[in-house]
């Protein structure tokens, strides 16, 4: 679709604008927010929370959760930790709970939320997500597009409503981010062992 609208663009040109448009959009927004989960073993304090072809922008709620009691799916179920500390792809369970022995987490498990951005070179982003922001990586990308001077499609009209459509598209991801923030905040107050 984006060929059509810039005559004479490569697709490795429109390809790397979209990845940059996506690298942007996930800094701008940090919408982009899995969750990696992992048994907690005794006496191991650091947990891998990597995830391939991005790297971890900020940890968004860490809970430990007991599996044979709570569900790992119930965003209620569980303590919930600050997790503002975190080092090279990895949790620490030391920074949030030294008072609580290691082997009292034996049959939990981790939960983790981060904000992700995607590497450079990343071929491909979750369905969910791109069902859901696809339009607003394509404006942005369009926008770099039209906005780049003394090229055939470059068109600063075309580069400024495009760039209009992201803004709004970026109002909206805010929006839903610190809607999710809110609740989390709010279960973390509501009497939980940790909070935010």
């Amino acid at each position: 679709i984006m060929q059509t609208e810039l005559p004479g663009c490569s697709a490795p040109a429109i390809l790397t604008a979209l990845r940059r448009a996506a690298r942007q959009f996930c800094e701008d927004t940090e919408v982009w927010r899995p969750e990696v989960t992992t048994a907690i073993v005794v006496d191991q304090r650091q947990y891998d929370i990597s995830e391939a072809d991005a790297h971890v922008r900020r940890i968004i709620c860490v809970r430990i959760v007991d599996t044979t009691v709570d569900s790992v799916a119930d965003p209620l179920a569980g303590f919930i930790v600050d997790a503002n500390n975190y080092s090279r792809g990895g949790y620490n369970i030391d920074f949030h709970t030294p008072h609580i022995p290691s082997d009292q987490f034996d049959g939990h498990t981790l939960v983790v939320k981060r904000a992700l951005v995607p590497d450079e070179v990343v071929d491909s982003l979750p369905d969910d997500f791109l069902t859901e922001w696809s339009t607003a990586l394509r404006d942005l990308a369009l926008h770099e597009m039209y906005a780049t001077p003394l090229k055939p499609w470059s068109n600063a009209n075309q580069a400024a409503r495009y760039w209009d459509r992201y803004v709004d598209q970026r109002v909206r991801a805010r929006f839903e981010r610190d809607h999710q923030n809110k609740d989390v905040t709010q279960i973390a107050q509501s009497g939980l062992p940790f909070a935010l």
